[in-house]
């Protein structure tokens, strides 16, 4: 069966190639034979010289059209290779001379800073001399330039007392301890007594503060009676004499 299919396929094939060389021949080659025929026999010297030439020149064009080829994608190539390298010395060249503008900016920036600084150092130290004499004017001036200078310069002493937090001691109640969700169960009775303890001496505690303010109170009203009436019997004397 395959065989049969191969066959097949074959003599498919080679009936269209038979079928376009055929119609090729008839359509194009024929009458292209019978024009050349017909030419030779009205015209052989022009006919026998135009072969000559296209078969003698068909090297020479062949020739040309390959050197052409190659000098145009030399030149071409040599063009972009010349146009990469030139573009790239103008953008290094142009690199060069912004780096250079960019260390004149920072030299002129350190200098500037340098200035304004030592101008504004210079009008404050004229101006603690001016108001606090030569030798209390200088020191005040160094404690305040130190002081400037070191201002943003944390020491690592108060960074280690930035970092320090004094722990808190938070006593609950009783009512907070048996609110907790989930925590009841695993709570001693001894912090609960404790806490009742501690609920019991600050109300003492409070309770003595008042009886304190109470008293002295009491006191100072006692004293300002005291003068008030010290200063009637004085005034009363006064009269009888």
């Amino acid at each position: 069966m395959s065989d049969r299919k191969a066959t097949r396929y074959f003599d498919k094939s080679t009936s269209l190639v038979r079928d376009t060389f055929s119609q090729f021949e008839q359509q194009y080659a024929r009458p292209a034979y019978s024009n050349m025929h017909v030419y030779f026999r009205e015209r052989p010297i022009t006919s026998t010289f135009v072969t000559v030439f296209t078969l003698l020149s068909l090297i020479p064009v062949a020739f040309f059209a390959g050197i052409a080829s190659f000098i145009f994608a030399t030149f071409t190539l040599a063009a972009l290779f010349l146009a990469v390298a030139a573009s790239s010395i103008v953008i290094l060249a142009c690199f060069a001379f912004l780096l250079c503008v960019l260390i004149g900016a920072f030299l002129l920036s350190l200098f500037l800073t340098g200035a304004a600084l030592s101008s504004y150092a210079l009008v404050r130290l004229a101006h603690h001399v001016q108001r606090e004499g030569p030798s209390a004017g200088v020191s005040e001036w160094k404690k305040e330039t130190k002081s400037a200078f070191m201002r943003s310069r944390p020491t690592t002493q108060d960074a280690a007392d930035q970092g320090k937090k004094e722990p808190v001691l938070t006593i609950k109640p009783k009512d907070e301890y048996e609110n907790e969700d989930g925590d009841q169960e695993g709570l001693p009775a001894s912090l609960y007594e404790v806490d009742d303890q501690s609920d019991m001496t600050l109300r003492k505690e409070d309770e003595e503060d008042e009886e304190d303010v109470k008293g002295k109170g009491n006191m100072d009203a006692r004293d300002f009676a005291t003068d008030i009436k010290d200063e009637e019997d004085g005034e009363m004397r006064r009269a009888h004499q």
